[in-house]
């Protein structure tokens, strides 16, 4: 399965750096690199993953079976399912919340020379020792670490105990000293994932507990707004279906705060002011409040636990705030130029609303709300219009689909985004650095069921000289 053999290939590059220091277990954060017959893999991996001894023996396994064995005759017995995507994986060994993990005790480091040995299965090659052990640093998974001094408490000049032939991720292409950039670069790219059961344009969509909800939505193999609720782990790149909501509907706004999910106004096929809340710990729908007014094809946002329903038909300029709390809806200082099509984003405590259509046509503007002077503030137009558009935010950056640009919220500036076209009317969302484009309208009739996940890291490889 393995070529160029995995001592100095990219299948196993790591760097690993401790959570809790003095507490008793430990995690531990572990990213690295696998690649199959030569090439970076994506998919659902199957690793395994134990420290052993200077003697070969394990000191600890991720689900605590054959302490003590032989690491080359006994693996251990259960294997952790890992999101691997261009190559790369990220995993917390030592987390109990994750499957198939146990705690690490602290006394596995009282050995001198502790090594993680990492067996990896790509569901048909069957499993592999990922050989050489890999030593334990406390460098940094990103260079950008090592431009900070420190890390965990531990100064980065750790990054010279590397032994030669290593490799390690960097998020700048400055080579850090004694190491030499090797020409790959992995991550900023985009990949498939398993399509949504049913495809749709204009859903709901929000991300709890780092699984993504998608609720409603007009399907065009049903022939009209649908009530389906599905939920997609990308943990595990599968979705299963939930609940579904009380009123089928299509183009309604929609916001997380809470741990929930909360679905307003929409229609099916008349306006409407329905405000629906879903909570995934019970798999409950639960009616709220009515809005204020009958809406489609309006956004939602939240910020610091109230939720708010901006623009949309029939109501072009209204903002209103809903207040889960006391289940009551206010009004607030209306946008400035009223918009439907529009989508919303927090960031930093700033609702930022983007395009959207009006009287006049397509537009440009953005403008940016301020709830706690309940106020509104011009921003840079897009260089296009944009309608019918997703918006997420990755830190300070907005990324646009079905337009396909990016604006830097610090800068207040754009530029261009490689993404899939192809699509009006898709839902989008975050987790970690990755973005999750779902869905769609694809035109003549039909409903797009892809879902393409995209990183927004780009990490290049070192090796150590």
């Amino acid at each position: 399965m393995w070529r160029e053999g995995v001592t100095k290939a990219l299948a196993a590059a790591l760097l690993l750096c401790a959570v809790g220091w003095a507490d008793i277990p430990l995690v531990i954060n572990h990213q690295g690199i696998v690649k199959v017959n030569g090439q970076p893999f994506t998919g659902n991996g199957l690793f395994k993953f134990g420290f052993v001894d200077t003697s070969g023996n394990w000191l600890w396994t991720n689900d605590g079976t054959r302490i003590g064995e032989n690491a080359d005759v006994a693996f251990p017995s259960a294997a952790v399912i890992t999101t691997v995507t261009n190559g790369i994986y990220n995993v917390r060994l030592g987390d109990t919340g994750a499957g198939n993990m146990v705690p690490i005790p602290s006394s596995v480091f009282d050995s001198d020379d502790v090594r993680l040995r990492i067996i990896f299965n790509d569901g048909s090659s069957g499993e592999q020792a990922l050989l050489p052990d890999q030593p334990i640093t406390s460098g940094a998974y990103a260079y950008h670490a090592r431009n900070a001094d420190l890390l965990g408490g531990h100064d980065a000049s750790e990054l010279n105990d590397v032994p030669s032939g290593y490799m390690i991720l960097g998020d700048t292409l400055t080579a850090p000293p004694g190491y030499t950039y090797t020409g790959t670069t992995l991550g900023k790219a985009w990949s498939t994932k398993a399509p949504i059961p049913t495809g749709r344009s204009g859903a709901a969509i929000g991300v709890i507990g780092g699984v993504i909800y998608v609720a409603g939505g007009y399907s065009w193999s049903l022939g009209s707004a649908t009530d389906l609720v599905d939920a997609y782990d990308p943990a595990t790149d599968t979705w299963t279906g939930k609940a579904p909501m009380p009123t089928a509907r299509t183009y309604a706004g929609c916001a997380v705060t809470g741990s929930k999910l909360y679905v307003f106004g929409g229609n099916n096929p008349t306006l409407l002011t329905a405000n629906e809340c879903y909570d995934p710990a019970s798999n409950t729908w639960t009616p709220k409040a009515d809005m204020l007014s009958a809406r489609q094809t309006l956004a939602g946002a939240a910020v610091n636990g109230k939720v708010y329903a901006i623009g949309g038909e029939s109501d072009l300029t209204a903002n209103h705030a809903y207040d889960p709390v006391g289940n009551a809806w206010s009004v607030k200082e209306p946008m400035p130029t009223g918009r439907y099509y529009l989508t919303t984003v927090a960031v930093d405590d700033t609702i930022y609303a983007i395009g959207g259509r009006d009287g006049a046509g397509d537009r440009k503007t953005v403008e940016a709300y301020n709830p706690q002077t309940n106020s509104w503030s011009v921003k840079a137009n897009a260089p296009s219009t944009l309608v019918q558009h997703a918006s997420v935010a990755v830190g300070t950056t907005i990324h646009t689909f079905n337009g396909n640009l990016t604006y830097d919220t610090t800068t207040d500036t754009w530029g261009a985004e490689a993404a899939p076209g192809g699509r009006t009317s898709p839902m989008a969302a975050v987790v970690g650095p990755t973005i999750y484009l779902i869905g769609g309208f694809g035109g003549s009739y039909y409903d797009i069921d892809t879902n393409e996940a995209y990183s927004t890291m780009p990490l290049y490889v070192f090796r150590k000289d």
